[in-house]
């Protein structure tokens, strides 16, 4: 990964011209994408379209997501696909705040997340709230009910404006539930039910 992204962080003339970044890789192949192999991209600063298939997993943290939210202030659209994680993801709900202070154009986010009692945050007041539609992937997040409320309350706060949360490819929209019983959003945008196994 971070050979190809080289070669395009290379094209000088690029830099601030650079919108849309797709890259597919082979499913069997890959490893756990790491922080150092995207920072080739960190200089394409007009990016608003990135899409990475790298089904490995992923190790980036909290402050790397931050580093990488601040890279692209006009991005729209940010999807790493990671059919196959580890079993922790380091990222849980702080890397959201980033990308919402950082991407005020966001409109759909897929990072694969971990949320567990130690890493929900107490509050998104310090945070505008942010225009975020879609959340894809908030996975490996075995929550007791007690918690529940409040990650949806959390969400709720940061998102207003969010119409669905997809976990496991199962989306979730309105007031319909899905297989997985991801999350259920009414049209109001509070977050109605979230399950204990998030």
């Amino acid at each position: 990964m971070r050979h190809i992204l080289q070669t395009i962080h290379d094209r000088v003339a690029w830099h601030n011209s650079l919108r849309n970044v797709t890259i597919t890789f082979d499913r069997r192949q890959g490893f756990p994408l790491q922080y150092k192999a995207i920072q080739p991209l960190a200089v394409f600063s007009q990016l608003t379209f990135v899409y990475l298939d790298y089904t490995r997993g992923i190790t980036l943290t909290d402050t790397e997501h931050e580093q990488v939210a601040s890279w692209w202030p006009n991005l729209v659209t940010f999807d790493i696909i990671a059919n196959y994680r580890p079993a922790k993801t380091p990222a849980t709900l702080h890397a959201l705040i980033h990308y919402a202070r950082h991407c005020p154009e966001l409109c759909r986010l897929h990072i694969p997340l971990s949320i567990h009692a130690g890493n929900i945050p107490d509050t998104a007041s310090q945070i505008r709230q942010h225009q975020l539609a879609v959340l894809y992937n908030v996975g490996n997040s075995p929550l007791k009910a007690r918690l529940v409320d409040r990650v949806g309350d959390f969400l709720a706060e940061l998102f207003p404006n969010l119409e669905a949360i997809y976990h496991q490819g199962v989306a979730i929209h309105g007031d319909r539930k899905g297989a997985s019983g991801v999350c259920v959003l009414n049209r109001t945008n509070n977050v109605n039910h979230l399950p204990v196994n998030l």
